[in-house]
C-alpha cells in the first residue's frame, strides 16, 4: 500500500498529484478498498471516485460516513449483530449465551415460571419452581402452575384471621339491570380454606356507587359456599327476590364492571364485564366456567358464557346459588338446532327486522305485551290497550292519558267506551294507593307468573313474601313489606356448635351443644336446626316459636332428640327436637346461617366430639384440627360433657 506525503492524493494505490491527475483517471480510497478515518478522499477535480460495496465488517467500505449501515442491529446500540460480541445487549456475550437474541435469557438472568430455561441452566423453571412464585403474603399458597400460565396464588384464610388475601371470595355469576330490567343480583363463592366473614365488605360498581355490607345479612361466608347479593329495587314484574342479602346503591350497567373490596380496602375480586368478548343476552345471566373459578380467570371472557338453565322464573336462564356449567359448550346459529345458549334457531328465518320471531344471534326477538323492556321497545306496560302512555306496538303514546278518574274508590271502573279524553280502565280498585297489595295506585293489577301478587299482612305465607305475620308493622321481626327484619340481639358466630354425639351408645339419645359467645341473650324461637350432608341441607327441623326458647349469655345450650334418655343420666336438656338424628348448622329464622361445621369422621360410638376450649368462636370451630374427642366419663360410660365446658385437646 502506498504512503502518500501530504501533497499528494492516492490513485488506485499510486501517490501522484493533482497535475498527474487525468480526466479518466480513477480515484480510489487510498489503496485499501475502504475510506478510512482521518483520511482524505481523491480530490482531483476532473476524476471520479470509486467507492466499494458496503459489506458488515465494521468499516465505511461505501465512503458515506457510516459503518455497517443496512444490517442488522438488534440492541440498536450502534454496532452491527455481525461485530457486536452482546448482540442482546444483557451483558453476556454471544458466545457464553444460550439465547443471543433475547435479554430475558442468559447465564446469571431470574428464573421465571413460564417454562422455559431462562438462567441457561438447562433446566426448564429448576426443581423448586414454585420458589420463583413466592410473595410477600403471607396468606396465599404460591405455586408455579403453567397450566394456569404462570405464578398461581391461592387464597389462604386459616390461620389468617386478620387479613383476606385477594382471590379469597370470586365473583362467579351475574345478571345485569340493563338486560332485564328491575332486576339484577351477583353470586360470589368463598374458594379459600377457611370461612371469610363478609360484614363490612364493599360492593363497589366501576361507574354507579358502592354498597357496604351491614349485619342483616350473611355475615360468614364458609368454605366452598355461595351466596346471592341482590339489589333491592321495587318489583313491578313478579321476579323473585329470594336473595341472601339485599344491597342498594349500585347499579350494574352492561358497559361497566363491579368490584369486592374488603374492609380494609383491598380489592379481592373485580370482573370487567363491561369489557369487549363480555356475551351479554336478554333474560340470561353471565355464568362463570366451573373450571374457571379464580379471581384472575374470571377476568377474561372467554372464561364466562350466557347462562344455559333454567332459572326459578319463567323466561330466565341463570344458575344462581348453584354449582356453574362448564363453557364448553358449542353452538352454531342457523343451523335449525336449538343448543345450549340459544332460545331459538329457525335457521335462515333467524332476523333482527321487525317482524322476525328469532335473532341473528339465536334468541327470541322482543314481545310487546310481556311487561319485559326489550330492543327495540320503547316501553312496554304489559297489556296491548292502545289508549294509554304505551300503545299496542310497545311505543310510546303522546297521547293524553287521564288515569281512571276515580281510582282508590274501591269500585273498579271500565272504559265507557268514549273518548272524553280516553280513559284507562281499572284492572283492580282495592281503595287504596298501596304499592304490593296486588293492586297499584292507578289501579293496575300487579303480577307473580301471571298470577295476582299475594297480599302482604295476611298472615298467609305466600311466594314473594319471606314472612307474614298477619300484620304491616315495623319491628316486629317481619317487616311491613313481609321481610325479615334485622334483629339486633344476635349477630352471626354469637352461637356456635361446642360438642356433639352422633353415636350415643345403645343409641338412646343423640345430643348436641351449641355455647352463647355473646354477652346478650338470645331467644331461638322460629329458628332452623338444618342437618348438613356435603355441604347440602338434608332434613331440617325448626324450632317451636309458640315460646322463647332461650340461650343465656355466655352459657351452653344442649338439644337431644331423646330428653327423657338424658334425664336418666342426670343431664337436662334444654330443648328436644324431631326429624334429625343430629344438627351441624344454625339457622336464624330469615335462614341465614349463624354457624355450622362439616368435620368428618365422626366419633366412634359412646364418644362426643368436642370443641377445644381455646377455640371458642365461630371460624375456629370449622377447623378439624381444634376438635378432639371427649376424655369425661358420664354416668352411662359414654364419654362427653354435655351442658359443661370442655376439657382441653391434647
Amino acid at each position: 500500500v502506498a504512503v502518500c506525503q501530504s501533497s499528494q492524493q492516492c490513485d488506485g494505490g499510486v501517490c501522484c498529484t493533482q497535475c498527474e491527475c487525468s480526466a479518466t483517471t480513477v480515484c480510489a480510497a487510498c489503496g485499501d478498498g475502504f475510506c478510512g478515518l482521518g483520511e482524505t478522499e481523491c480530490n482531483c477535480p476532473d476524476c471520479a471516485k470509486k467507492a466499494a460495496e458496503e459489506i458488515c465488517d465494521g468499516l465505511d467500505n461505501d465512503c458515506d460516513g457510516e459503518v455497517d449501515e443496512g444490517f442488522p442491529d438488534s440492541d440498536l446500540d450502534g454496532l452491527a449483530d455481525c461485530i457486536d460480541p452482546d448482540d442482546d445487549n444483557d451483558g453476556v456475550e454471544d458466545a457464553q449465551d444460550c439465547a443471543p437474541a433475547d435479554p430475558a435469557v442468559c447465564p446469571g438472568c431470574p428464573e421465571l415460571c413460564n417454562g422455559m430455561d431462562d438462567d441457561c441452566d438447562g433446566v426448564a423453571d429448576g426443581e423448586l419452581a414454585d420458589a420463583l412464585c413466592q410473595d410477600d403474603d403471607s396468606c396465599t399458597a404460591d405455586l408455579c402452575d403453567l397450566e394456569f400460565g404462570g405464578c398461581r396464588h391461592i387464597p389462604k384464610c386459616a390461620g389468617c384471621p386478620d387479613h383476606v388475601p385477594t382471590g379469597a371470595v370470586v365473583i362467579t355469576e351475574l345478571l345485569i339491570t340493563a338486560e332485564i330490567p328491575v332486576y339484577e343480583w351477583i353470586e360470589v363463592e368463598n374458594v379459600c380454606d377457611g370461612p371469610v366473614e363478609l360484614d363490612g365488605w364493599t360492593l363497589v360498581g366501576d361507574s354507579t356507587g358502592s354498597h357496604t355490607i351491614d349485619n342483616c345479612g350473611p355475615k360468614t361466608l364458609h368454605v366452598g359456599k355461595r351466596v346471592v347479593l341482590g339489589k333491592n329495587m321495587p318489583d313491578t314484574m313478579g321476579l323473585p327476590d329470594n336473595f341472601d342479602y339485599v344491597y342498594a346503591d349500585v347499579a350494574l350497567r352492561k358497559d361497566s364492571g363491579v368490584s369486592l373490596m374488603a374492609p380494609d380496602g383491598a380489592v379481592i375480586d373485580h370482573v370487567p364485564y363491561g369489557d369487549p368478548g363480555f356475551k351479554k343476552v336478554v333474560s340470561r345471566s353471565l355464568s362463570l366456567s366451573a373450571d374457571a373459578t379464580d379471581s384472575a380467570l374470571n377476568d377474561l371472557p372467554e372464561n364466562w358464557c350466557v347462562g344455559i338453565s333454567w332459572g326459578t322464573f319463567p323466561c330466565l336462564w341463570e344458575s344462581r346459588g348453584e354449582k356453574n356449567p362448564l363453557c364448553d359448550f358449542t353452538s352454531e346459529c342457523g343451523n335449525m338446532v336449538v343448543e345450549p345458549g340459544e332460545d331459538c334457531d329457525l335457521g335462515a328465518k333467524n332476523a333482527d327486522s321487525f317482524g322476525a320471531l328469532c335473532n341473528s344471534n339465536c334468541q327470541w326477538k322482543a314481545l310487546c305485551g310481556n311487561k319485559w323492556l326489550e330492543p327495540p321497545e320503547e316501553c312496554d306496560d304489559g297489556n296491548y290497550w292502545d289508549e294509554d302512555s304505551c300503545d299496542d306496538s310497545c311505543e310510546k303514546n303522546c297521547l293524553c292519558i287521564t288515569y281512571a278518574p276515580h281510582c282508590g274508590d274501591g269500585v273498579k271502573q271500565e272504559w265507557d267506551g268514549a273518548a272524553d279524553p280516553p280513559e284507562k280502565p281499572e284492572c283492580c280498585d282495592d281503595g287504596n294507593k298501596l304499592y304490593g297489595d296486588g293492586c297499584t295506585p292507578s289501579c293496575d293489577c300487579e303480577y307473580y307468573s301471571g298470577y295476582p301478587a299475594f297480599n302482604c299482612g295476611d298472615g298467609k305465607h305466600d311466594p314473594l313474601e319471606k314472612c307474614d305475620d298477619g300484620n304491616l308493622l315495623a319491628g316486629d321481626g317481619c317487616g311491613p313489606k313481609c321481610t325479615w327484619e334485622c334483629n339486633g340481639s344476635f349477630s352471626v358466630g354469637q352461637l356456635i356448635f361446642t360438642e356433639f354425639s352422633p353415636y350415643p351408645s345403645g343409641n338412646k339419645a343423640t345430643w348436641f351443644e351449641i355455647y352463647n359467645t355473646g354477652d346478650s341473650e338470645v331467644d331461638l324461637s322460629g329458628w332452623f336446626l338444618c342437618d348438613m350432608n356435603d355441604d347440602k341441607c338434608t332434613y331440617m327441623h325448626r324450632i317451636s316459636a309458640k315460646s322463647q326458647v332461650i340461650v343465656g349469655k355466655l352459657s351452653y345450650f344442649v338439644f337431644t332428640n331423646n330428653a327423657a334418655s338424658l334425664a336418666q343420666l342426670g343431664i337436662v336438656a334444654q330443648y328436644e327436637y324431631n326429624v334429625l338424628w343430629v344438627a351441624n348448622s344454625l339457622r336464624s329464622p330469615d335462614g341465614t346461617e349463624i354457624d355450622s361445621f362439616l368435620l368428618k369422621p365422626y366419633p366412634k360410638e359412646g364418644v362426643s366430639l368436642s370443641l377445644a376450649p381455646s377455640s371458642l368462636n365461630y371460624m375456629a370451630n370449622d377447623l378439624t384440627a381444634n376438635w378432639c374427642t371427649s376424655s369425661v366419663p358420664m354416668a352411662n360410660g359414654d364419654l362427653g360433657t354435655p351442658g359443661q365446658p370442655n376439657p382441653g385437646c391434647q
